[in-house]
């Protein structure tokens, strides 16, 4: 089977996709499907102009470039997609094509096509930003729904996000199929002490801390969880500080975020140490104290099941998809309510039972979920498309 995969996810400089959700799914499929079918012949549609970082090594894996001059679309990579990337597919004649983001497809798309739809989060809290509700907006949510009616296979990676589309976009049930993601393969037991107080020092962290790993906007109620920081530390003697990772500073609710941080007093209490290395990652995840997940709407909710992996106990919400993917071995706090959000995180770091249950249990839960088993069931998406004679044009 030929099988065409956008690789355009894992380039730097492709919608920023790379450093995000997007990219991480991207890049663990790209890696692991060739691997486990090696009967079938896997295209990696990359962007020309863009930087290349792949190294692949496969019999089975070849590449497809996308060269249309930037000029063309005035750099804009919606426009890039929408005019020009049909005329770079139809050289592929592919029995199935997979796109990883349900936004980064052509208008006009293909019965062979499959699309990943990790979250409809524009349609399902249209007021989160502003921009949501502009005419390009509006015309882009039209292009991505006939997008999605016309593929051949959904692929989402919630119950939740499976809901939402069939209320959103008016999908047939049995069209879409539910395929979880997973945690990456953490740390190793070698040097690992060293390890920890290396990624102590290079990001300047000498107290307890409590953990908090992603975006800033208003669904993610990072404004919630400093709240609930300085209660915890105006009402208890904990010693501590609140760690912020991701590229916080590039959003536009940071001038926001710094000003509260600044007026409740916490400016040497809430550190924001930006983008987190794969490479140390692990380490920052293990040395917290308790990892907390607010938000209040996730496709699939990663950074709590990467905590989890780590054996870090997590606190984090029962809404959305959240539920799907911790299980029982969390924490459940209302996200709206600081002051139970901190009374939570004080127990959960000076309990030991309690974190030791949490722990525990957390390990137990990450093992449900594998990247191997996502790459086998999407592989079986793939096949399926085959049997039902959707072929290559």
């Amino acid at each position: 089977m030929l099988i065409g995969l956008d690789a355009r996810g894992i380039q730097t400089g492709f919608k920023g996709h790379k450093t995000r959700g997007i990219g991480r799914y991207a890049e663990h499929l790209i890696s692991q499907l060739p691997k486990i079918a090696p009967s079938d012949d896997f295209y990696l549609l990359f962007d020309k102009n863009k930087p290349v970082d792949y190294r692949d090594g496969g019999h089975n894996i070849f590449r497809l470039y996308h060269n249309f001059p930037q000029v063309f679309s005035l750099g804009r990579e919606e426009l890039n997609t929408q005019l020009f990337l049909n005329m770079t597919l139809k050289r592929l004649k592919a029995d199935a094509f997979h796109f990883f983001c349900h936004k980064d497809v052509p208008w006009y798309c293909p019965q062979k096509t499959v699309v990943t739809i990790l979250d409809l989060i524009e349609l399902a809290l249209p007021d989160l930003r502003i921009w949501y509700k502009s005419p390009l907006y509006k015309l882009k949510h039209l292009i991505d729904r006939r997008v999605v009616q016309k593929s051949a296979v959904i692929i989402t990676i919630s119950e939740h996000s499976k809901k939402d589309i069939i209320k959103y976009y008016g999908i047939r049930p049995d069209k879409i199929k539910v395929i979880y993601l997973a945690a990456d393969d953490m740390v190793s037991e070698d040097n690992r002490i060293n390890k920890f107080r290396l990624v102590r020092e290079k990001y300047c962290i000498y107290k307890k801390f409590i953990l908090y790993i992603g975006g800033i906007d208003p669904r993610k109620n990072v404004l919630g969880l400093i709240q609930a920081f300085f209660r915890l530390l105006h009402y208890s003697s904990l010693d501590c500080e609140l760690v912020l990772a991701g590229k916080i500073h590039e959003e536009p609710e940071y001038p926001e975020l710094r000003a509260v941080i600044q007026k409740l007093g916490l400016s040497d209490r809430v550190r924001i140490i930006g983008f987190v290395s794969k490479d140390d990652l692990p380490y920052l995840y293990k040395a917290a104290d308790v990892f907390v997940f607010p938000s209040i709407y996730e496709g699939f909710g990663l950074p709590p099941l990467e905590a989890m992996n780590c054996g870090t106990p997590v606190i984090t919400t029962d809404l959305s998809s959240i539920p799907e993917v911790v299980g029982k071995a969390a924490l459940f706090i209302n996200p709206y309510e600081p002051d139970e959000m901190a009374r939570a995180i004080y127990d959960v770091i000076n309990k030991s039972e309690l974190r030791k249950k949490l722990i525990t249990a957390g390990l137990m839960q990450a093992k449900k979920f594998s990247w191997d088993k996502t790459a086998r069931e999407t592989l079986a998406v793939y096949h399926s498309l085959e049997e039902k004679g959707v072929g290559r044009g």
